[in-house]
């Protein structure tokens, strides 16, 4: 306790807190219920089943229950709607790795915004102990939507058999759950289309690595994506390095790629804006030009493949929206007693051309 300069005790700030803490947990259900002159299963219903109450009735039970200084238990309030409030983004990286890449935090802006609409919160869900099983068998939230998780994956059947809501995002259509797609092929068309059609013929493909912990078989995406990259390049025979999806592993492998491959090939088509901003990096270390000497071309449109050195030649496609197309998708799924029928939904690309692609030297 602090004393003022005339001996009169001053409570400080966090005795003060402690009280106002202690008064606010001695306010019950009980209490409010009393004062607004209603029973208890009314000021439950006030918050829990609103449309239980008329709106005069119930607004007078908050404004009662706010001037008491009551809020009900979070868990106790969990256990009797069955409800969390919260949707979980189920993810293949751990979070330090995944939001090295802009693309998920634009993922996630758009999952944000539509939770913010609907007075949602949002939980991410990486690995838990590096497993996604883990992490599925222990999530408290009442929907979820993947990211790239492949629907054979444990953790899927986990979320399934627990009766959870699913949208999946960037992965294989199926007749389980709903899901929220790009056209990946489509968009790896108009990459070698367009370095086919500057007259390339020495390709190299830097692609995603594919992980057993995605899933068996082929990851989706880097199938979809090579498939178009096959397709779009025709005759042309691509040189085929798999690597991780950040920057840096982009930049290494594009090093091995200029040094070791003789000759070495005039276009790399990126998987990623991140693996192509990485190739970028590699070339200006060996002092090789771009365009000048080599094309480099990316995948998604992130905001940042406009101020690079040079500016990428890029496939963008609508990450915000591919995010709240999957969250419209979810809450349907979770306010409908009786399950919809399976929506699989496909955004379109296009190729946004910039400085970072040309035709290759007079020489090729």
């Amino acid at each position: 306790m602090t004393l003022s300069t005339s001996g009169t005790p001053i409570e400080d700030d966090n005795a003060g807190q402690r009280r106002r803490t202690r008064q606010r947990r001695d306010v019950t259900v009980a209490t409010v219920a009393k004062a607004a002159g209603v029973s208890r299963a009314a000021v439950s219903f006030a918050y829990n089943s609103p449309e239980q109450l008329s709106t005069e009735t119930r607004s007078r039970i908050l404004r009662i229950a706010d001037s008491l200084g009551y809020a009900p238990d979070p868990v106790a309030r969990m256990l009797t709607t069955r409800r969390s409030g919260a949707i979980g983004l189920l993810m293949v990286e751990p979070i330090e790795t995944a939001f090295a890449d802009q693309f998920m935090a634009l993922f996630v802006g758009g999952l944000g915004q539509m939770c913010d609409r609907h007075g949602l919160a949002l939980t991410l869900l990486p690995p838990l102990l590096g497993s996604s099983l883990a992490m599925a068998q222990a999530a408290i939230v009442d929907g979820v939507v993947t990211l790239g998780i492949a629907p054979d994956l444990p953790a899927m059947g986990a979320l399934e058999q627990r009766h959870i809501p699913l949208v999946l995002v960037d992965s294989a259509p199926n007749d389980h759950w709903s899901s929220v797609q790009v056209d990946d092929e489509g968009g790896a068309v108009l990459a070698a289309d367009h370095v086919r059609e500057l007259g390339h013929q020495r390709v190299a493909i830097l692609s995603f690595e594919t992980h057993p912990a995605i899933g068996s078989g082929t990851y989706y995406v880097p199938a979809q994506r090579l498939a178009g990259y096959r397709r779009g390049l025709g005759a042309i025979t691509p040189i085929i390095i798999e690597t991780h999806s950040d920057a840096e592993s982009g930049a290494s492998a594009t090093r091995r790629l200029l040094t070791e491959t003789h000759p070495r090939p005039t276009a790399i088509l990126a998987m990623s804006d991140a693996l192509a901003i990485g190739a970028l990096h590699a070339c200006h270390e060996l002092g090789i030009r771009v365009p000048g000497e080599i094309s480099i071309i990316g995948f998604d449109g992130i905001p940042v493949t406009a101020a690079t050195n040079p500016p990428l030649t890029t496939i963008e496609q609508p990450i915000a929206e591919k995010a709240i197309t999957a969250m419209q998708r979810l809450l349907h799924e979770l306010q409908d007693a009786v399950p919809l029928r399976r929506d699989h939904t496909f955004l379109t690309t296009r190729l946004i051309v910039r400085q970072s692609t040309a035709p290759p030297p007079p020489s090729d």
